[in-house]
């Protein structure tokens, strides 16, 4: 019988460390290896459009790698898991605009089509509409948090 792994063993194994946060570094703490996929993802997105753009995509402030959040078009609390770590739903977005500003949608909106082209916001839309009828499931978190680990070495 495997022995269940310790989150802190599954941190250290994937890169991350342990002594400043531990388990509360991981957004999704139920299922540890989706927290630090997350992580790694969420790292990447933040240094791409730190390095691509270098300004949050809701307000156009400009914004350093250390002052993006990684921000979702399509509401991460309910997108599903296809547009949960879609790069082009998630974006380098300023704290200010992803928590507390209730119009950032609107620059948001506009700017992914500026960024990415003309019908990627309605694209987006279009996807979160039909979430429910779109089953992804995923086998393998780890596999994924080590391929978002490998994009942001990368950059």
């Amino acid at each position: 019988m495997k022995k269940k792994q310790s989150v802190n063993s599954l941190m250290k194994e994937y890169g991350l460390s342990t002594w400043k946060s531990g388990r509360n570094a991981l957004r999704y703490k139920s299922i540890p290896l989706k927290g630090i996929a997350w992580y790694w993802f969420a790292k990447y997105i933040r240094l791409r459009d730190a390095q691509t753009w270098g300004k949050c995509i809701s307000c156009g402030k400009p914004k350093t790698f250390e002052e993006l959040d990684a921000g979702h078009f399509a509401p991460a609390r309910d997108c599903g898991l296809g547009l949960l770590m879609d790069a082009l739903n998630v974006n380098g977005e300023c704290f200010y605009c992803n928590q507390w500003n209730p119009t950032h949608l609107w620059g948001y909106e506009k700017n992914l089509d500026i960024r990415y082209g003309t019908g990627i916001a309605e694209s987006l839309k279009k996807r979160y509409e039909n979430r429910n009828q779109i089953i992804n499931k995923v086998s393998d978190w780890g596999k994924l948090a080590l391929y978002w680990k490998k994009k942001f070495e990368e950059l």
